[in-house]
């Protein structure tokens, strides 16, 4: 029997890897798209139902931040785990080992820090873990078409046979390289896997076994690019289901032993079951006209002790403005999480009143704009930056601003009095962010700070169940070549799951000027 994982206790890795800082090694800017889709699609009720937080995203410094993700998230699994991976594939063809999962410093001559996959799978053994089955994917190219200028005469290593426990199904078979076209918003690969995930394939079954989807998306990825994915596993792949079948639609019910009785008497039996049908429908609209304390009269009554559930509320979105000083302890605030932007550990003891360089240089190493978040959590979305330039990273020692927090995510676990921010200057500049929106009210805080110039913020809901929120600021009236600081807050919640997204923006240049993100907190 097919049976779709229990969400309450399953949980879910998504490691991307778009950055890399060794020569030879492309980034892969589409992978940090694949991440939040495939997190959208497995946290969507439709289709599988997970909990925001059992479904984390993980962009490591190094193999150990996967491992260490693996076995923390393993430990509190008792249902299914879903591992999945999207960066360079490399193979090791002088000691045989097989394919390992690039890490941000890793390269074919530097193969010690990448993620060797046979330690994933001892990982996911590990008699500590309560999981029932694992599900691997890997959005890579499998066993190293990477490496193919190097193999010579050697022959590649065998392929890893399937692990017990673990149902693996990879983007390319051997020698195959995996799709990113430049521009694409997600990978070949991922692009399928998310249509598929998301609307199902036609047919009469209620729940897309993995056995459909890997079926599904080799069809789909031969004509598409002419690759082949592969599924292996040692279990029944049939057996288990990563989604709800989108496309299925529950047959007609037949007619019932009565009726068929009753067509069987002739015309004045028929008539007489039409007309006791008709009755039965009237006197249950009737009831629940009586019974609904929820009904559009507002009268209601209880039955029997029992009263009917409230309905859900109504979409809301609430924002303010204001300025801030002194420190903000994110830990304390974001209790459901928080985001840091800037943080390198070496800020720490600098005197020098400004240093700083470009995002994507400085912060490759760990992650592309140096993040720093509540560890197992992520609800509040990566900024996309705006505007024509890349955005800076700047520690500012003297801004009267700061920010500490406990509980962060490896490497950066806690720190205090930080001044490190993201900012970004010319036309257009600004960010947007997206945070998770459903009918529990959540408060969401958004630090910035702007500079000679006049900026404007927007929030709003996807689902467009309450008036946008828009305000400005400007520097103009007050003294030149200061930093104004700003906290914009937002009480928001939808009735069905939706998005809140915010922007930040520089309108107006008043020479020089720039928006910087600072940090946000979720509660």
């Amino acid at each position: 029997m097919t049976v779709l994982p229990d969400p309450a206790s399953s949980r879910c890795l998504l490691v991307g890897v778009s950055a890399y800082s060794e020569e030879g090694m492309d980034d892969l800017p589409a992978v940090a798209n694949n991440l939040e889709e495939l997190r959208a699609v497995l946290t969507d009720p439709e289709v599988w139902g997970l909990p925001e937080e059992h479904c984390v995203i993980l962009r490591p410094a190094g193999a150990e931040d996967v491992l260490d993700a693996i076995h923390s998230l393993t430990e509190r699994t008792e249902d299914t785990f879903v591992l999945y991976y999207a960066g360079h594939g490399l193979l090791d063809l002088e000691s045989g080992k097989g394919l390992h999962l690039a890490m941000p410093r890793s390269s074919l001559d530097h193969l010690h820090r990448a993620l060797l996959y046979g330690s994933v799978v001892e990982a996911l053994q590990d008699p500590r873990s309560g999981v029932r089955r694992n599900i691997v994917v890997l959005d890579c190219c499998y066993s190293g078409a990477a490496s193919r200028g190097r193999m010579g005469r050697k022959r590649p290593p065998p392929e890893e046979p399937p692990a017990e426990g673990v149902f693996l199904l990879t983007a390319t078979k051997r020698n195959e390289q995996a799709k990113a076209p430049e521009g694409q918003p997600l990978t070949d690969f991922t692009t399928e896997l998310v249509s598929v995930l998301s609307e199902g394939v036609a047919g009469d079954r209620p729940l897309l076994d993995l056995d459909t989807l890997y079926r599904e998306l080799y069809g789909r990825m031969r004509r598409r690019n002419k690759t082949s994915p592969q599924l292996r596993t040692s279990s029944p792949p049939a057996d288990l289901a990563l989604a709800r079948n989108r496309q299925y639609r529950e047959p007609p019910p037949g007619p019932s032993a009565p009726e068929r009785a009753a067509a069987a008497t002739g015309a004045r039996s028929r008539r007489l079951t039409g007309a006791l049908a008709a009755a039965v429908t009237v006197l249950a609209a009737v009831t629940v006209l009586v019974l609904d304390p929820f009904s559009s009269s507002g009268a209601g009554s209880k039955d029997g002790g029992n009263s009917a559930s409230p309905p859900a509320a109504g979409s809301l979105l609430r924002a303010s403005a204001s300025g801030f000083t002194g420190n903000v302890d994110l830990s304390r605030e974001g209790r459901t999480d928080w985001v840091q932007w800037g943080y390198l550990p070496k800020d720490r003891g600098v005197t020098a009143e400004f240093t700083g360089g470009p995002a994507e240089s400085e912060c490759r190493q760990t992650n592309v704009t140096c993040v720093t978040r509540r560890a197992d959590a992520f609800v509040i979305g990566d900024f996309t930056a705006l505007g024509t330039e890349a955005p800076f990273r700047l520690h500012a020692s003297r801004q009267p601003v700061s920010f500490s927090w406990t509980g962060g995510a490896a490497p950066h676990e806690s720190a205090s009095g930080v001044r490190s921010v993201v900012y970004q200057g010319g036309p257009g500049a600004g960010f947007r962010i997206l945070v998770p929106a459903k009918g529990t009210t959540r408060v969401f805080r958004l630090y910035v700070s702007y500079r000679q110039g006049s900026i404007r913020f927007s929030a709003s809901l996807r689902n467009g169940g309450a008036p946008a929120y828009s305000a400005s600021a400007d520097t103009a009236s007050g003294p030149p070549n200061e930093n104004y600081f700003r906290v914009y807050e937002m009480t928001f919640r939808t009735p069905e799951p939706s998005l809140l997204e915010v922007a930040v923006t520089l309108e107006s240049n008043h020479g020089g000027g720039n928006v910087t993100l600072m940090a946000a907190t979720l509660q």
